[in-house]
């Protein structure tokens, strides 16, 4: 099931953002960023010596070996984590206590069970306090868009693993945050589902133009979908290169992956992390 589908413009990356978004702040700045846990066994640093700037509309894919501190850089935007060093700012604005102006979504399955699926999508429009008409509107709305319009009514029991997706997405959009954090949000599922998912994200991304970061262990995921892809190092996480990805919007997923470009930067990116899997002793 599609979602609601759209037909926007042969685009360029560059035109998708357009002049008077490269002229704005930045919406998400990491400087000179560095985060330490410290515990019983002693201090681990997560990441160091960060420094990344994301343009409002930017669709910024991150990847890199497990255990690098791809969640961690998440979780500072969202101000569930304090930086150790530097500063993490947002729309211009240092990142102090939670950030409601940013949606999370994760794999993890984070519905309720005891709600119905357009109550688990209005839940973050009754911790807002808005109306409960225009609440209905908005959640028939974006139950709509995402293609589970019939199964309002159903639990996330009677849900597959896809739909669950969708809801959780629904949920985190609903309310119009201006920039999507996703950690892993596509990993769990088959490659079948992934595929459609990674479609599907993109149709929505094209029509409202939020700034997305998107953390993945999906090489080929993190290509196919950003404007720029963010190479860690193994831990402490640092940033190894940023390739841009030139592609023109909207991207024909399937036909994208047999070009010369497509795999040109593939194997640049994957020569890159090998040395970091090898570093790091895990495998992606």
């Amino acid at each position: 099931m599609m979602l609601e589908s759209i037909t926007p413009p042969t685009t360029s990356a560059a035109d998708v953002h357009g002049t008077s978004a490269l002229d704005q702040k930045f919406q998400v700045e990491y400087s000179k960023v560095a985060r330490t846990f410290n515990g019983r066994s002693g201090s681990f640093v997560a990441v160091r010596d960060i420094d990344l700037q994301v343009r409002p509309g930017e669709f910024v894919s991150i990847i890199g070996p497990s255990g690098c501190g791809k969640s961690t850089l998440l979780n500072m935007a969202a101000g569930l984590l304090d930086p150790s060093e530097g500063t993490v700012s947002y729309s211009g604005k240092p990142v102090q206590r939670t950030n409601t102006d940013v949606g999370y979504v994760t794999q993890k399955d984070s519905l309720l069970p005891w709600r119905t699926v357009e109550r688990n999508v209005g839940l973050p429009l009754e911790l807002h306090k808005i109306p409960k008409d225009e609440r209905k509107q908005r959640v028939s709305q974006m139950l709509r868009r995402v293609g589970l319009e019939k199964f309002a009514k159903h639990y996330p029991s009677q849900l597959s693993g896809g739909m669950r997706q969708r809801a959780m997405l629904a949920q985190t959009w609903v309310y119009g945050p201006h920039t999507l954090l996703m950690d892993e949000p596509f990993g769990a599922l088959d490659a079948l589902l992934r595929t459609q998912l990674q479609a599907d994200l993109l149709e929505m991304w094209q029509r409202e133009q939020k700034t997305i970061l998107f953390v993945t262990h999906d090489l080929e995921e993190a290509i196919l979908m950003a404007d720029r892809v963010v190479v860690f190092s193994a831990a402490p996480g640092t940033i190894l290169h940023v390739e841009s990805v030139n592609f023109e919007r909207p991207r024909d997923l399937m036909e994208l992956r047999s070009t010369r470009e497509f795999v040109d930067i593939w194997k640049r990116l994957w020569n890159l992390l090998e040395t970091q899997i090898n570093v790091s002793g895990v495998s992606q």
